[in-house]
């Protein structure tokens, strides 16, 4: 009853393992991925039921090799009783000794048949186990394939310029990651993404920040948000410009109301192109305000475009007061 259990199941699994493999279909494809690592999963129950029937069949054959063992002692002690009944000449019992040799002879001969079943199921035991064994191989082959193309395709969208990246480009690159949700190597990609993202949206912050009207608060929030490690070059340089626009900011604000106070004050002895150009000279020239307008007021972009916004104002009306000085003027 054992050995035909034993039977049934070696043959359910046998038919198991010479099926063929599902088809992955494109690498990139989550639902074939997810296909083959369900696959995966079922060959390795499979395995393992295999693992323990031949588990289960080596402590048969164990048990079958003790008792040919015992057997074979018994036969040889009876042999030694036969010859030495047959010298003293007892007929009855040399009758009986043979009778039961020849018992002992028939179990053996019936054991080593077992033996030889068992030894056939175990090749095929084995047979199966290299079978599935391949099959997995195969599997991994394909899950690192997918990994591969999944993370060469999509990493350089994380390593260009957060000025060039697109937010629903990487929301949907994130999406695709939870397709992936029992893959180690695909799943440590989407936490690199997700800081990616975060420091996508820390730039972005930043960038808005010194577009926008000077806001200390702001500055210091869009600052202290800033990455500092985890980069690529590229981003680390982009990074590094609007960091020192943030904190040139309001050194620049300054530099700006200094030139924008000065020209005020002189507003009045200033009735044309060639008086404004005198006093901007003369303005410029103290407290090496030029450089500072080039280095502070010029490089950071809300203040750039005012300034240059105010220039072209005074050219148009030298004696006026441009709109754009009292906006810089109330921050």
């Amino acid at each position: 009853m054992r050995r035909m259990k034993l039977l049934l199941i070696l043959s359910g699994l046998m038919w198991a393992s010479m099926s063929p493999a599902q088809n992955t279909g494109s690498e990139g494809d989550a639902a074939a991925y997810q296909a083959a690592m369900d696959e995966n999963s079922k060959l390795q129950e499979e395995l393992q039921t295999l693992t323990d029937l031949k588990a289960s069949l080596s402590e048969t054959v164990k048990g079958q090799e003790d008792q040919l063992k015992s057997l074979d002692a018994s036969m040889k002690a009876e042999a030694k009783s036969l010859a030495k009944r047959q010298g003293q000449g007892s007929q009855n019992l040399v009758a009986e000794l043979k009778a039961r040799q020849q018992a002992l002879q028939t179990s053996i001969d019936s054991y080593q048949g077992k033996m030889a079943e068992l030894m056939e199921q175990n090749i095929k035991l084995e047979q199966s186990l290299a079978s599935m064994r391949q099959r997995l191989e195969n599997l991994d082959r394909v899950r690192d394939d997918v990994d591969r193309n999944f993370i060469e395709t999509h990493q350089k969208s994380l390593d260009q310029a957060f000025s060039a990246m697109k937010m629903q480009e990487l929301e949907t690159i994130q999406g695709d990651c939870g397709k992936y949700a029992s893959d180690g190597k695909i799943q440590a990609f989407a936490k690199r993404l997700e800081a990616v993202i975060g420091m996508k949206r820390a730039y972005d912050n930043a960038v808005k920040t010194v577009g926008q009207r000077y806001d200390a608060a702001a500055v210091e929030r869009a600052l202290s948000a800033l990455p500092t490690s985890g980069m690529s070059s590229v981003q680390a340089d982009e990074v590094a410009k609007v960091r020192k626009q943030l904190q040139t900011f309001e050194p620049g604000l300054i530099a700006f109301k200094e030139l924008a106070s000065a020209l005020s004050r002189r507003r009045s002895t200033i009735s044309s192109q060639r008086d404004l150009d005198d006093e901007l000279d003369i303005i410029m020239g103290k407290g090496n305000l030029k450089s500072r307008i080039a280095t502070q007021v010029e490089t950071v972009p809300y203040l750039k475009n005012k300034y240059a916004e105010y220039i072209k104002a005074l050219k148009a009306a030298p004696s006026q007061q441009p709109a754009v000085e009292k906006e810089i003027m109330e921050q």
